[in-house]
């Protein structure tokens, strides 16, 4: 379900509007499928498994874990002809509403379980923080909270700067004030916007244990291959503002 394509591994003539215009006949997901992508579940609900969301849009599950062959992700897929119609309907939500990702019932409870190992019994509590920053809809903070109620309190901002819509509780702010405003111990960011790095404004934020960066890693697909992730270029050095860095000193 990995909506995000690595763009120096796709054909290199190969474009978003490339991809819009092959979806763009796609008719809408199922109500039952585009809920799972845009509105949130009543937190008396259970959110399907894995399992069910595979068999929900049809792909076989062994397309959907561990890392994916070029082949099989979905911009190739729509690009070499053999996307299924809902494949083109996710396609199509992740473009018009920035729908990055289908939470499971698995993937909630292992970020909540994240949460509790990072922050440790004797730190939870109503002064406790978990900020999510670049929350887009809410969604993940949404379904996060009642299972984090009494450990600690769930905050999403978004600067909005991008095209998404948020369907719940989302404060409108940047990163760097929100740390500031609710010094968070924890901080959560998913899908990082890709090229832009949150993680150096997070480290130098005093009040922070740690934190958890939810995507692709080790790309610019998901923050910034270098910034975020320590990758070095390919080729050449993009300088950095960082005295002494290694990377110079080693002509990298």
């Amino acid at each position: 379900l990995d909506l995000i394509f690595k763009k120096r591994e796709m054909n290199k003539f190969t474009s978003m509007a490339t991809l819009d215009a092959l979806s763009s006949d796609a008719p809408p997901l199922p109500l039952h499928l585009s809920n799972l992508l845009l509105k949130p579940i009543s937190v008396n609900s259970e959110l399907p498994d894995f399992e069910a969301i595979c068999e929900g849009f049809e792909l076989p599950r062994e397309r959907c874990e561990e890392k994916k062959r070029d082949e099989d992700r979905l911009p190739n897929r729509i690009v070499s002809g053999v996307a299924s119609g809902l494949e083109l309907g996710l396609w199509k939500s992740h473009s018009l509403h920035c729908a990055h990702e289908v939470l499971s019932a698995e993937y909630i409870e292992g970020i909540v379980q994240s949460v509790k190992e990072l922050l440790s019994e004797g730190d939870g509590g109503g002064e406790t923080v978990c900020l999510e920053i670049g929350a887009g809809t809410g969604l993940l903070s949404e379904y996060l909270r009642p299972r984090l109620k009494g450990f600690c309190e769930v905050v999403a901002v978004d600067d909005f700067t991008s095209s998404i819509s948020a369907v719940t509780s989302v404060v409108e702010m940047g990163c760097e004030e929100a740390l500031n405003k609710y010094k968070p111990k924890l901080v959560i960011c998913s899908w990082m916007p890709p090229g832009r790095d949150f993680s150096d404004a997070i480290a130098k934020c005093d009040s922070v244990h740690g934190y958890l960066l939810l995507g692709e890693a080790d790309s610019s697909t998901c923050g910034d291959r270098w910034a975020t992730w320590g990758v070095p270029p390919e080729i050449g050095c993009k300088k950095c503002d960082f005295e002494g860095c290694g990377r110079c000193d080693l002509g990298i």
